[in-house]
């Protein structure tokens, strides 16, 4: 028996896709979630063949909850599916063990693809550009954090949503702007932007 993992935060979006792979019948059983928290919980307790996870979810990112994942079981089979057109985005999932990366803008001709790719073992993931990246020489907590103040999060929100203490998140904050040079939430807003991690 095949079972995949359904990680959206949008109900509508889980079911278009649990829609599309019954029609594909390539899952005998289908599980959803509508955060990462969740996800987590359900990954403990389940053997999925395979977990989509969104990366725009409340609270905790869809790639912090699969390098979560990935740490208690670094053989888990997990496909990124985003909005984000970003090639950082892509190497932060390359590099913490991600199988799959697919746009969903590119769901129609590249989503059951992928799928077929990371059951059969393989990955897929698009042609990503090698130009530097600033915020590359954050580490992944730092990467996190850094997306959610850009995004509008207080620091208290991320504080709770990380399970870490506000000094932590403070700290974590006074590195950022010290790598990056920046100085204030729109500096890390502008620079999430250039780089295609946030929406405008």
């Amino acid at each position: 028996m095949k079972k995949l993992l359904l990680v959206d935060d949008h109900a509508i979006v889980r079911s278009g896709l649990r829609t599309l792979f019954v029609n594909q019948n390539l899952f005998d059983e289908i599980d959803e979630a509508d955060n990462g928290k969740l996800a987590y919980e359900l990954s403990k307790k389940n053997d999925f063949d395979l977990i989509i996870m969104d990366v725009s979810m409340q609270g905790v990112s869809g790639i912090d909850s699969a390098a979560k994942i990935l740490k208690f079981n670094s053989k888990q089979n997990i496909l990124i599916l985003t909005m984000h057109d970003s090639d950082l985005m892509i190497k932060k999932a390359k590099k913490m063990g991600v199988k799959g990366f697919v746009m969903k803008s590119d769901i129609s001709e590249n989503l059951i693809k992928a799928v077929v790719n990371i059951l059969d073992g393989a990955n897929f993931f698009p042609e990503s550009l090698d130009e530097f990246n600033p915020i590359e020489i954050l580490n992944e907590r730092e990467f996190e954090v850094f997306k959610m103040v850009a995004s509008g999060q207080s620091l208290v929100t991320i504080a709770e949503n990380l399970n870490i203490s506000m000094k932590t998140v403070s700290n974590y904050q006074t590195s950022i702007k010290q790598k990056l040079n920046l100085s204030n939430p729109i500096d890390f807003y502008k620079l999430a932007l250039e780089f295609n991690l946030i929406e405008s």
